[in-house]
Formats: C-alpha cells, structure tokens, sequence
C-alpha cells in the first residue's frame, strides 16, 4: 500500500508480512526536501525477530560461500586440498585471538550500529580474498582477507547472539523461541552456503550478493530494549575481563557454557570425522556423500532447535540437554559402528540443536544487560576455540595415521558419555519436569492471564499463594511459573515410595505433615530457609483442597503469616486457578480419580497479581494479614474476567476463621 502526503514530504511503503493481523510489518519511510534521514524499519512483535533471523541467515551463508569458494580454488591448484584446512583456521581464528576486542565493541555500542558496521566490513575483506584468487592466486593476500572477513563476522556473532535477550522482549517472545530461530538460521545459513558454494559456478557473484544482502538486512534491526555500555576502550576492556571473571565464578554462566561448548564439541568433532571418512572415490560421488551427511546434519540441528523452541519456559527447556546428550551418544556410536553415516548424522544434528538452544538462552538470559555484548563474545570465542582444538587435533591425527577414524570416533564417545552422565545429574529435575508436562499436555490447556508472573523477580526470594481446588495445582503453577519452584507437599503424597524420593532427592519440595491440629509446624522453618537462599516458595494457605463447591476460599491458617512475619520484605505473588474444580483430581461429585472421566484438554486458567511487598503495619496484625491475602487472591481472579466477592461476602460465605493446621 503506498501512501502519498497532500505535500509530497513524506512516502510510506507499508508492507504487511506473516499475517493478516500484522505479527510483523514493514515499513519504509523516505524523508523529503527539508527533512533529514531515511528511515527503514520492521515493526510489530515478531518483526524484529523476523530482520534478525533474515540478517544472520545471510551473515552465515555469505561465510560459508567464502570458504568453499576458497576450498574450490585450492583445490584446482593443487592436488590436494589441504588448504581447505587452512581457510576454516584462518576465518575463525580472530573470533578467539580478538574476542577482548570484540566484546569491547559489541558492548560499549548500540548493536544495530555494530550489525551495519560490520556488515559493511565484510564486504570490502570478501572482496580481497576474491581479488588474491584471482589470475595465479596469492596465498598471502587470500589469507589476509579471510581473517579481516573473519574478524567482521565474529563481531557481527557477537552483536547478534547479544541481542537475544532484547529481541524477546521487543518481540514479547520467550528468549528460548527466539534462541531456536536464530539456531535455526545458523544451520540454515551454513547449510545453504557450502551448497552454494559447491554446486553454482558463479559463486563469486553469489558470495557478493550475499555480503549485500547481509549489509541490507542489518538496516532493518531496531531494539528498544538493547542496552550498551558507553565507556572508553581502556574501560571497555577491563569491562570485558571483568565480565569475563563474573561469568566464571557464577555457577549457573559457567554449568551452562561448560555443557554448551562441551558437547557441541563432540557432536561437530564426530560430524567432522564423518566427512574424514568418505571414500576418495569420483568427485561426484564424494560430492553427493558429502551433499546428503550435511543435509541431513544441518537439518538435523534445524529441527532440533524448533522443537528446544517449542518449550517456552526458560528453565524447563534446560530439560532436552539430557535428551539430546542422550541422542549425542547414540550418533556417535553410529558413526563409530555402522558403514552408513548418514542416520548418525542426523542424530548428530538433531542432538545439537536439542542441546545449544536452552543452554544458550539460559546462559544469555542470565547476563546483565549491559554485559550481553561481552558475555556473547566470550561464549563465541571458547566454543570456537574448544571446537577447534578437539577437532583439528582428531583429524590431525587421522591425516597423519595415527589413529584410525573408528578409534578417534571411540574416543569421542568415552567423552560423551561422561558428559551425558553429568548432563542427566546436573538437569534430572528439570528433565522429569519436562517428561512430566509432555505426560499431562494431552490432557490440560495451562494458560496464564494477568500482569504477575511477567513482572516477578527472576532472582531473591518469592513466595507464591494461591486457591487449592486439586491435587495438580502445584504442577500447573509450575508449568507457568518462570522460576524454579519449592512446593510445600502434605505428606499424604511425600511419603509415597517413589514419590519420596522425587520429592526428596530431585525437587526438594518440603514436607507437611498431614493433620487436622498441630502445635509444632517444622516445615515453616523450612519455607523461610528457601526464602533466605533466594528460592520461589509455593504454598496454598488454606491448608487443604477444596471440598465443598460454595466455598470459594476456605480461610487462610497462620503459616503463610509466619513465614511473613519472619521474612517481612518478601515479595508476593497471589494467584487464581481456575478450572481445577470439577477436574479429575478434584473433590467435586467424589473423591480424586475415583469415578471420574479422565480429563482432556480441560482449560485450566491462572490469573496472577502483580507482586507486592506488605508493609510492616499490616503484618503486625495476624488476622488482618490473612484477610488480605485471602482478598488478593480473590483479586487475581478479575484478570480471568471472573468477578471478586466483597470483604463482607467472603466472611459471610467462609464463615468464622480457624486454624487449619498448616
């Protein structure tokens, strides 16, 4: 649709692209006599994710072209093509030798304008390496021009991958979707370059119009929620080493680097010996072996990273590592046994996108914001160097015979193998966790509603409240909650055999004991010990689930308010669940699982209030505390289009207050 001003100052191109409801837009404003700038950007909450995925998609193929172009030219010139193992070398190199100067760049500004620039510095680098292989070639200046083009990528990566964090946000998407989506343009990139590069005669031609592309598509980023750290070079430097030292010492930066780098490793070291392994036969039928084990392990890793993408809780996702460290083993052992490389090179794939896109968007998510710039290259610069080492040195090893490409390939599974048995120990909970909402999505709709959990702290301590209508409350909090939570279990269920030790070893919930009145209550000690680490505590006031249907909300025992009383600056999140009444794991007609129909896609609808702290006033007074809980939570249910009853209705309706024992 164009549009004309009455003045002729202003034309607008308004383009709308994935959906007729405009999820991302395009628009192309160009600025007339008196007016300063041309601006081109992408709106809407998926357009920044769509110009990003487009600008690496090409960054990455535009690459690839350039090495296999370069491979193609050695090639012809020699009979080996051993230069082949010197271009990659030479590319990547600067991503780990300049990854100081790279973070430093990436963080200190915007990274829309790092995007453009180096895009723009790549351009002139392709064109040298083009101008060294031309006539007789010279290895030197093709070199040279390969790691300029090479220093322009890793700081193009380093803005990209840094900027995952504010696209979701922009976009209003989970970091792991918009994690999966860049992986999935990463493969697809990489796929679609050595393709291009092989297979078109006119590479060069393709190479240059990729680097453009690439240059255009960086001009359509805008990210309002992109921060930087504008400082000096010399403090931008010690910024670096110091995020660097930051990321080391936090646990969780490094389990989550350590991992990635770790066993994407292993999965490209076995791909590389996979492609070692093709018979020196016609150089058609070596192209078409190496065509199918790069289609199948670029599409591999593809659908692996939309599928990580599909789980949108951040922290569940970490649950597939397992799974695909897991897949990892299997192809590494079909690599080593079998004649046919190609299933194994599909599980190989598979396995890394599994494995890269939650470890990823953990390891970004939980940078600072100004720090995302250095943490990126950090992250770029040690897989890549890790990478490289292990397999350079296997296929080192192999050319010069010292070991075969079985006992290589044997070697690399003692490797992972003891790197999925830490995966399975370091992610068991988060991995039951995602078995256990695959078992329960064919039979329940989770969906949250209200500003709450959006705006809860992703660090200290929180304590969640919310109505008990059934057994799976706690479950589909946790589905929803954006944290790690410690559910407070009555010991019906703790103390079932296996159940325990769930309970005990992998969630560390905290055990109630079941009683009608108790004058000792341990488990609150408990709670406030979880809140003092900084941990998310859910607990149901009420002590007990639902069993009347006119009762909205039995009264609230005094635990909840001496946990407060005790930790009085803990936020609370006061939540609603709706629709696990009448559930299969519901008092209504009959007890839980006891003449009921299964349910099946039931919806089941939380509504969540913002978090608040109470003032120290209101927790004096123990009945007034618990009055007011019992409010917000009925509160939370207007954001699910339910009305709240008054305070004189509740008393009314719940009828003199009691202890309930909890």
């Amino acid at each position: 649709m164009l549009i004309l001003s009455r003045d002729a100052f202003l034309t607008r191109m308004h383009c709308k692209a994935l959906s007729k409801q405009g999820l991302a837009s395009l628009t192309v404003r160009f600025e007339g006599p008196g007016q300063k700038g041309v601006g081109i950007r992408m709106n809407g909450p998926c357009g920044h994710l769509l110009a990003l995925w487009i600008t690496l998609f090409t960054r990455i193929a535009a690459d690839a072209c350039l090495c296999v172009l370069v491979a193609r030219q050695a090639t012809r010139q020699s009979a080996d093509d051993c230069f082949w193992g010197q271009a990659v070398p030479f590319f990547i190199a600067p991503a780990v030798l300049l990854a100081l100067l790279i973070g430093a760049i990436s963080n200190s500004f915007p990274k829309r304008r790092v995007l453009v620039v180096a895009a723009a510095w790549c351009l002139p680098a392709t064109a040298l390496v083009i101008l060294g292989m031309s006539g007789a070639g010279n290895d030197f200046v093709v070199r040279l021009g390969l790691a300029l083009a090479g220093s322009g990528a890793a700081v193009y990566w380093a803005a990209v991958f840094g900027l995952v964090p504010a696209v979701a946000r922009d976009s209003r998407l989970p970091p792991g979707r918009v994690t999966a989506a860049i992986g999935s343009a990463v493969w697809a990139g990489l796929a679609a370059g050595v393709l291009l590069g092989w297979n078109v005669s006119s590479a060069i031609a393709v190479v240059l119009g990729l680097n453009i592309a690439s240059l255009l598509a960086a001009l359509f980023n805008q990210f309002a929620s992109d921060a930087c750290r504008r400082v000096g070079w010399t403090r931008a430097v010690s910024f670096f080493l110091s995020d660097a030292v930051a990321i080391a010492r936090d646990r969780q930066s490094r389990k989550y680097l350590l991992a990635l780098v770790v066993l994407l490793a292993v999965a490209i070291s076995a791909f590389v010996i996979s492609v070692l392994r093709i018979p020196d036969s016609e150089p058609s039928e070596r192209r078409g072996a190496l065509f199918w084990e790069l289609i199948l392990g670029c599409g591999g890793a593809m659908a692996g990273s939309l599928l990580a993408g599909a789980q949108g809780h951040l922290l569940r996702a970490l649950g597939l590592v397992p799974y695909g460290a897991t897949l990892l083993v299997a192809g590494v052992v079909g690599e080593a046994t079998g004649a046919d490389a190609r299933w194994p090179c599909l599980l190989l794939g598979l396995a890394a996108g599994l494995i890269s896109v939650p470890l990823a968007a953990n390891y970004l998510s939980g940078l600072l914001a100004d720090a995302r710039g250095n943490g990126a290259a950090l992250m770029n610069a040690v897989g890549i160097a890790v990478t490289l080492a292990l397999s350079g040195l296997l296929a080192s090893l192999i050319g010069q015979q010292v070991v075969t490409a079985t006992a290589a390939l044997w070697s690399l599974f003692l490797l992972v193998a003891a790197a999925t048995a830490w995966a399975w120990y370091a992610f068991l909970r988060e991995a039951l966790e995602q078995l256990s909402e695959i078992i329960l999505w064919p039979f329940y709709r989770v969906k949250v509603h209200g500003p709450g959990f959006e705006a809860l702290p992703r660090q200290g301590p929180v304590l969640i409240i919310a109505n008990h209508a059934a057994w799976f409350d706690p479950l589909w909090l946790a589905k929803v909650t954006p944290r790690q939570v410690t559910p407070m279990m009555t010991s019906v269920f703790y103390d079932l055999p296996i159940l325990r030790l769930l309970m005990e070893k992998v969630v560390h919930a905290i055990r109630v004991q079941a009683s009608s009145f108790r004058r000792e209550a341990p488990e609150l000690d408990l709670g406030i010990e979880v809140l003092d680490k900084g941990g998310c505590l859910v607990i149901f006031p009420e002590g007990f689930v639902k069993r009347r249907p006119e009762q909205l909300l039995h009264p609230f025992g005094q635990g909840i308010w001496r946990i407060l009383s005790q930790r009085p600056d803990t936020p609370v999140v006061a939540c609603w669940i709706e629709g696990g009444w009448g559930s299969f794991t519901s008092h209504c007609g009959s007890p839980p699982m006891v003449r009921k129909r299964i349910d099946w896609r039931r919806p089941i609808d939380i509504g969540v209030d913002a978090p608040q702290v109470l003032n120290r006033e209101l927790l004096a007074d123990n009945r007034a505390t618990r009055k007011y809980l019992m409010q917000a939570c009925l509160k939370a249910r207007s954001y699910l289009g339910l009305q709240s009853p008054a305070e004189n209705q509740i008393k009314e309706e719940d009828g003199p207050e009691e202890d309930n024992g909890e």
